[in-house]
């Protein structure tokens, strides 16, 4: 059993940096919606006028300013078109 804690301990850290690097994500995905949404009305754009712009539909972009999606998660068209439609550089979104 003495052979097996030393892997088993290797294999719990992997675990926790992958926890770990999963909650980053989600801490930094969380930013998003408030950048999105303050933008959005530095602008003086309406949710439904960002979505046009953006070529998705209402409720999809909805998600994303309620935190029911996250950028980090979406295709790379999406995510490039909400940032092209709020004049964000999509360099500003990563952490």
């Amino acid at each position: 059993m003495e052979n097996k804690s030393p892997e088993l301990k290797k294999q719990r850290m992997k675990l926790y940096s992958v926890v770990e690097e999963e909650r980053i994500a989600i801490e930094g995905s969380e930013k998003y919606d408030v950048l999105l949404h303050s933008r959005r009305i530095e602008l003086g754009l309406t949710m439904a006028q960002v979505a046009k712009l953006a070529g998705i539909s209402l409720p999809q972009y909805q998600k994303f300013e309620y935190k029911k999606r996250s950028l980090a998660n979406c295709s790379m068209r999406v995510g490039l078109a909400i940032c092209a439609a709020l004049k964000i550089d999509p360099r500003d979104l990563t952490y």
